[in-house]
């Protein structure tokens, strides 16, 4: 049985997925993995038992909301974790007071946000060596 958990800090298990999703398998640099938003921003967890299976983190700047470092174990994609995960951070976004929310997708999982209901807003822009595009949408969680 799944269980969400929301931390204020980055924790060993994050950091595990997060260096397992991005540095080992998608070949980003150690050193930019890790950035100033990490302070503002609450770690949204999905557990299945003991492991950390889903994260995004989330957090408000000037007004727009942001969710970004969506990761999922390769064990478990294709089950509707990233969609789960991605929910759960609009929630906690919602509890916050964001209606407008962007993500910088990388393009190969453009498809995967246009379902969750984002759009493109912007140009394409490489990011570690990897093409990405901005997508917004309007946070249907809000009050």
């Amino acid at each position: 049985m799944s269980r969400f958990i929301k931390y204020p800090n980055i924790t060993d298990d994050i950091r595990a997925i997060r260096e397992t999703v991005f540095i080992k398998e998608q070949g980003f640099l150690p050193e930019n993995e890790y950035d100033s938003n990490e302070d503002k921003s609450t770690h949204c967890c999905l557990y299945e038992g003991d492991v950390l299976v889903a994260y995004a983190r989330c957090f408000l700047e000037g007004g727009i909301a942001h969710i970004g470092r969506v990761s999922v174990l390769r064990e478990f994609r294709g089950k509707g974790y990233g969609a789960r995960i991605i929910g759960l951070a609009e929630k906690e976004i919602s509890n916050c007071g964001g209606l407008i929310i962007e993500i910088s997708a990388q393009i190969r999982t453009r498809g995967f946000y246009e379902k969750q209901g984002y759009e493109a807003c912007g140009d394409i822009f490489i990011g570690e060596g990897v093409p990405h595009i901005r997508m917004r949408k309007i946070n249907q969680c809000h009050k």
